[in-house]
């Protein structure tokens, strides 16, 4: 189950909550204008009244995440609640497959619109992974929904998002083009409005590169950082 909650500038609690079933873990937690709370990560039950849509069993024996034959896949989810932890609205997606999918990253826009970065690896049979972005307005509609297929290839995995001061959304990620070749960084600009990708830029060394954090420092500059086993 998920734990959270809220203490005041002395560290002393003032209150506690416990969210979702057994099997809902936290990967990220915003907050909006109006002081709501928004968490995403996985989960492998059902969230306040959303059915997970994972089906029962479908981990046993690959990707243990819950008791035999009780739980689901892990799947993304997102929770809103407002400032004393109320429960506002949720909801949970993903696949019926073989494969693990965590919520990442959350942020929120000054319209308290939120975007949520997803990830699915290990899926059976398809040797790949691939990443998601889910945008919801602040009463839980989903507006728009694009995975990050721009690049063909191994694997295809995201790490990070960030707003610029253009509006645009930039996502880091990594990619592989084969099982065996270097993992190469690569950064891409969304239309915040449309999901559609605007720019991107591939990095990459002779051997592992990936990125783990990106920051505007001015308008147009980026700073991102991260590993290369390579170091050139």
């Amino acid at each position: 189950m998920l734990y959270f909650g809220k203490t005041d500038h002395k560290g002393e609690l003032l209150w506690e909550k416990i969210l979702g079933e057994r099997g809902t873990v936290p990967y990220g937690m915003e907050t909006d204008s109006k002081g709501n709370i928004y968490i995403t990560g996985y989960t492998t039950g059902n969230v306040y009244g959303k059915e997970n849509p994972g089906r029962i069993g479908a981990c046993d024996g690959t990707f243990q995440f819950g008791p035999v034959g009780e739980s689901t896949c892990p799947t993304p989810f997102i929770i809103k609640t407002d400032k004393n932890g109320e429960v506002l609205w949720s909801d949970v997606w993903g696949t019926d497959a073989v494969t693990i999918e965590p919520g990442l990253r959350i942020i929120i826009d000054e319209n308290d619109d939120a975007y949520v970065l997803s990830r699915t690896g290990g899926r059976a049979g398809i040797p790949s992974d691939t990443s998601n972005i889910k945008k919801f307005n602040s009463a839980g509609k989903v507006l728009w929904e694009k995975e990050i297929d721009r690049f063909s290839g191994f694997l295809k995995a995201v790490g990070n998002i960030i707003i610029d001061k253009n509006g645009n959304l930039v996502v880091l990620g990594v990619k592989r083009e084969v099982k065996v070749s270097p993992i190469e960084g690569f950064v891409l600009a969304l239309d915040r409005g449309t999901g559609n990708i605007l720019a991107e830029k591939g990095f990459s060394g002779e051997n592992t590169i990936s990125f783990g954090d990106i920051i505007e420092y001015d308008e147009g500059f980026f700073v991102f950082g991260g590993n290369d086993t390579d170091y050139h």
